[in-house]
């Protein structure tokens, strides 16, 4: 049986930046391939590959040393050679890459993964967003008081942060339910419905002596917020961005014996127009919308 060893004179570690200033922790090391006499000579790197003990891209988490890993690093290319042209000697030089900013320590390898604290590495966007009231709390209306026909658009700073953790398991059940959730109560200092799962991947990784999940979540905080009435209660004021908002306007109302009649600015026979709507039907000067929630809520405690 092919006997695989870390050798430890090639490891090397070393940081990357990306154009947006993201630092990497990249690490390096070369794997000994010693063939038994009764194993069959290889003929390609491709079968050193797949000896089992040398690392596996995408798979194998870095073991610098033996009965010990780093977490949430991944072996992203192995490359194997013969040494001086020998069929029985070969040796496999692998990069890792550390996943998120956070400083990870050796863990022993019989250690529980799924007790290790998730990666957290923070991230900013800019998207474009309706914007029913100004950064002074000024309402964006006409002078009439009606919104505008086509409604105001504003850039607006997304925070997010990308989280990965460990799981025994999942399947795409797992990952279909935490897509486009919200959060159900606070999380990060940001309060319910804040936050929204834009995607989350999952990956079976070699942690030492296991085959486990890693998940990778990146979540978004919305900031927008005003004053919304959700499920027919009193308007307060809640987050969002993320619910489907929809202003109490119509050109007709409920009069005071209950019908729904058209609404006329002036007498009888004008033309009909659009009016505000209390939280009775009724005509108002005020503006006043309704959310609803259309995505998923999830405890995001179970993240990180």
């Amino acid at each position: 049986m092919a006997k695989v060893k870390h050798a430890r004179y090639g490891d090397r570690t070393s940081s990357e930046s990306d154009k947006d200033g993201k630092s990497t922790r990249k690490f390096t090391g070369v794997w000994d391939v010693h063939l038994d006499s009764n194993d069959p000579d290889p003929i390609s790197g491709f079968e050193v590959l797949r000896i089992p003990g040398v690392p596996i891209p995408g798979y194998s988490v870095y073991s610098p040393r033996p009965g010990f890993v780093v977490p949430f690093t991944i072996c992203r290319s192995a490359t194997p050679n013969p040494v001086q042209g020998s069929r029985r000697y070969w040796q496999v030089a692998c990069t890792f890459e550390m996943i998120g900013s956070k400083e990870q320590k050796e863990q022993p390898q019989s250690a529980d993964p799924f007790s290790l604290a998730p990666t957290v590495e923070p991230f900013v966007e800019t998207t474009d967003h309706v914007m029913w009231y100004d950064y002074d709390g000024n309402e964006i209306v006409d002078v009439f008081g009606d919104l505008y026909a086509e409604p105001v658009r504003a850039p607006i700073t997304l925070k997010g942060v990308t989280v990965n953790r460990y799981v025994s398991s999942y399947d795409e059940h797992t990952l279909g339910n935490w897509l486009n959730a919200t959060n159900d109560d606070d999380w990060r200092g940001q309060p319910e419905d804040a936050w929204m799962i834009r995607s989350v991947k999952g990956q079976e990784v070699e942690f030492g002596t296991y085959t486990i999940g890693q998940l990778t979540f990146e979540i978004l905080s919305h900031p927008v917020e005003f004053k919304v009435s959700m499920g027919g209660a009193a308007p307060k004021k809640h987050r969002t961005g993320w619910l489907a908002v929809r202003a109490a306007r119509s050109n007709t109302f409920l009069d005071t014996e209950g019908d729904r009649v058209p609404f006329r600015r002036e007498k009888a026979g004008s033309p009909v127009s659009m009016t505000w709507l209390d939280m009775d039907g009724h005509p108002s000067e005020e503006m006043l919308f309704h959310a609803f929630r259309t995505r998923p809520q999830k405890d995001f405690d179970e993240i990180a």
